[in-house]
């Protein structure tokens, strides 16, 4: 199997200055003015207790360590509430610690998408399909595994990733029906190597009506990365996969107008803006 060419994205650090405690520890933000769809990362440097989860809204993330400090993920929704929005630490020593930050509304943008004959379906049976996948997926990434797999920064799946064609956040018409488009596209040709954008788990491997040949990879602490509409899947499940290995090949198949790789990113079940999680992990 050839190795995967694999671009990396590396971040120097959180990009917020930390607010200091009494312990003389201090916790970073990736963004205190993050917009829906975004990922949060929370920070914690030089805390003599260690810090144990991370909550926003109902959402609550487990702190791992990772280059030298302690991080935990927070993922907004596309349609998440605007506004400011209480962000709340909790420690193994009872201490609680709280930041805000501001979510910014995301600009829609709406596209006509129609479906492509040879799917055979009306937009109401692709509805009904891409609900039944969900179901499947949401059930897989609802399961955390309690330890992360990550130590390096998250990178890009292609040799070359700058031939973008649909952005995360988009709604899309199709027929009666609005879809959203939860990922980001890249053109590539067919054939192309994609590789794991981290190292992880594979648990799911198989290839669906509207998704196409589908992986799923598990990064651990609730972070998952997803690879659709593939021409050949190349791993099983239960496999291990290093950073930058090669999961499959790029297709045409499922919901899809032409070769691309679709990619999606899960934190804590909430699928996020794959593009800026990489600029900010």
């Amino acid at each position: 199997m050839k190795k995967a060419v694999f671009i990396s994205i590396i971040v120097s650090g959180l990009a917020l200055a930390g607010i200091s405690s009494a312990a003389g520890f201090s916790v970073r933000l990736s963004n205190a003015y993050p917009t829906q769809g975004d990922t949060i990362i929370i920070g914690v440097y030089g805390s003599a207790s260690t810090p144990q989860t991370a909550a926003l809204g109902g959402q609550t993330a487990s702190f791992f360590p990772f280059g030298g400090k302690y991080v935990a993920a927070l993922g907004l929704k596309v349609t998440a509430p605007a506004g400011w929005q209480k962000v709340t630490l909790n420690f193994a020593d009872g201490a609680v610690v709280t930041r805000w930050v501001d979510v910014l509304k995301k600009n829609i943008v709406v596209e006509n998408l129609p479906i492509p004959p040879s799917l055979g379906v009306t937009a109401p049976q692709l509805v009904q399909s891409l609900t039944d996948e969900n179901t499947i997926i949401n059930k897989i990434v609802a399961t955390v595994t309690p330890h992360s797999y990550i130590s390096k920064y998250f990178g890009l799946p292609l040799a070359n990733n700058t031939y973008i064609t649909d952005r995360y956040g988009i709604l899309r018409k199709t027929g009666d029906q609005e879809i959203w488009h939860l990922g980001t596209d890249f053109a590539a040709p067919a054939g192309s190597i994609v590789g794991a954008m981290n190292a992880g788990i594979v648990r799911f491997a198989t290839s669906t009506f509207s998704y196409g040949n589908m992986v799923v990879v598990d990064h651990g602490e609730g972070i998952y990365s997803m690879y659709l509409h593939m021409s050949k899947i190349l791993v099983s499940v239960g496999q291990a996969v290093r950073q930058g290995q090669t999961l499959g090949l790029v297709g045409d198949t499922g919901f899809s107008t032409g070769d691309h790789l679709h990619i999606s990113i899960k934190v804590n079940g909430v699928t996020v803006d794959p593009l800026r999680f990489v600029n900010v992990f």
